[in-house]
């Protein structure tokens, strides 16, 4: 989860630099939203659907968790998805001047700086939750 998040926001980060020139082409800018999209539908879905089918089953921390990545992840895809429609609405004007989509860009990359920061304290918390419990140190379970 958190290599994915990472890897979006990359391409996220990528495209707000983007935005504040005119020398990048737009097919860049789609370039780097397909990598989104495609890092979102085939990297970090598979694993949110499978956290939402054992999250009732986790202790309330794992629960909150996976609340905040589930909000985040589908943000993030309904930003990418509006900045693909606001990139083929505006064709004629050049993403370092469409303040719309220059927007959710910023958006989109708060998202993927939000996930990578859930999702690596979610795994730093769990290691260091193991790591006391094979200590021999008593760990509540909740």
């Amino acid at each position: 989860m958190e290599e994915v998040a990472r890897d979006i926001r990359y391409n996220a980060g990528r495209l707000a630099s983007f935005t504040n020139t005119m020398q990048i082409t737009k097919w860049t800018h789609y370039h780097h939203l397909d990598q989104i999209k495609d890092l979102v539908n085939g990297g970090l879905r598979p694993a949110l659907v499978r956290l939402e089918e054992i999250q009732p089953q986790l202790p309330d921390w794992k629960q909150q968790s996976i609340d905040k990545m589930l909000d985040a992840a589908k943000t993030l895809a309904a930003d990418t998805n509006s900045a693909f429609l606001t990139k083929n609405e505006s064709r004629n004007i050049p993403p370092a001047m469409n303040t719309e989509y220059k927007e959710l860009v910023t958006r989109i990359n708060e998202h993927a700086e939000n996930l990578v920061k859930t999702s690596d304290a979610a795994g730093t918390y769990a290691s260091a939750r193991l790591k006391a419990a094979e200590a021999g140190l008593k760990v509540p379970k909740k």
